[in-house]
């Protein structure tokens, strides 16, 4: 195989494509390199899919993993051994990855299209306490959660053993593996609960037109506030202290007015749930006056929404 394939074999086999052009040997006449081309492109994408479980999952087998996660979502779970690349590409221009540009897929996706059999295998692996909740209106996985999610409680203002899908408890199962994300941010601010605004609203009216209604089918929160460990309450409405038309995150956010320790907490948490990747939107006070008391996370299986004002 040309000098630069066994790199490639080495490397996430996700696009069969990158790997031909660059297995590519330029001297070759088209007429006489099609074919070995071909050949040598799918053999360097088993190849490179085989490695990926043994150097980025400890040697588990691929039929193990939950369908529909990616490598780079595998070797995000084991975070002591993930994959170093660096070696693999070292003397390659770089002009030699200029087909291979494609943006990766964002957790949210991958988490979006878990079906039912692979999003059981996550609540399982994630230790997320639930119950099936069959019946209730428009939600493809339903279930409800039964505990805190990893440590984390989310108050709906019912105990869990009161909860059902009357009271709008009822979640997609993805929605859940998604909130595993968030509880990593939150616990990093020194939360233990997570209050919860609504869940399920199989019948949300349309407010905004632009807005997506993930309520409907279980695939979004409303987090009215949080509660720190020590009983201190940070209040959305009361503290976000924003403005309708302000950026909240990234190099040209505004601030909160007035400033305050509290509402720099809410701000920074929000926009580190954005970073986790794990949803496809959030929303904060400063979109719209629907949204004064309270952020907004969502999931989507049908597109991308990417929408973080």
């Amino acid at each position: 195989m040309p000098g630069k394939c066994p790199i490639l074999q080495r490397r996430l086999g996700r696009d069969l494509a990158h790997g031909v052009l660059l297995c590519y040997p330029r001297r070759m006449e088209w007429s006489r390199s099609l074919l070995p081309v071909l050949v040598a492109g799918f053999l360097g994408a088993s190849c490179a899919s085989s490695d990926v479980v043994q150097n980025g999952t400890g040697g588990q087998a691929r039929d193990s993993l939950p369908v529909g996660f990616t490598g780079d979502v595998i070797v995000e779970q084991v975070e002591s051994d993930e994959l170093d690349e660096s070696a693999e590409t070292e003397g390659l221009e770089d002009s030699e990855f200029a087909f291979a540009g494609l943006p990766k897929a964002r957790k949210s996706i991958n988490i979006g299209n878990l079906d039912e059999l692979a999003c059981n295998k996550e609540l399982k692996r994630l230790k997320i306490p639930h119950v099936r909740a069959p019946g209730a209106a428009k939600i493809d996985q339903p279930i409800i959660v039964t505990g805190a999610i990893n440590g984390v409680h989310f108050d709906t203002g019912r105990p869990y053993k009161l909860r059902s899908i009357a009271t709008g408890d009822a979640i997609d199962c993805r929605l859940a593996v998604a909130l595993h994300d968030l509880t990593k941010v939150v616990k990093k601010h020194g939360i233990g609960t997570v209050i919860v605004k609504s869940f399920h609203r199989p019948n949300q009216t349309i407010v905004d037109p632009n807005a997506p209604l993930r309520h409907r089918i279980g695939f979004a929160i409303d987090v009215a506030g949080f509660k720190t460990k020590k009983g201190v309450v940070w209040n959305v409405e009361k503290d976000f202290h924003g403005k309708i038309g302000q950026i909240s995150c990234g190099a040209k956010a505004a601030k909160p007015v007035p400033d305050t320790k509290i509402s720099r907490e809410l701000w920074s948490t929000f926009c580190q749930v954005i970073g986790t990747e794990a949803f496809d939107s959030g929303i904060s006070p400063n979109y719209n006056a629907s949204h004064f008391d309270h952020v907004h996370f969502d999931l989507t299986t049908d597109h991308p929404i990417l929408f973080f004002p």
